[in-house]
């Protein structure tokens, strides 16, 4: 029997936490990018983005 096909989602800004909460939470362009290609590397196929108050 073959394995199931998974979808992996990141998405790199989270949903709640702030930088005070987890200092390792990307929130400059540069860090999301190196967060997001990271994971592409190691398995994600997809992303999710958003807007966040500063």
């Amino acid at each position: 029997m073959s394995k199931p096909k998974v979808i992996v989602t990141m998405a790199p800004t989270g949903g709640m936490a702030r930088k005070k909460q987890n200092p390792n939470l990307p929130t400059q362009a540069d860090e999301i990018a190196r967060d997001v290609y990271d994971c592409f590397n190691a398995g994600a196929s997809s992303w999710r983005g958003g807007r966040r108050a500063p």
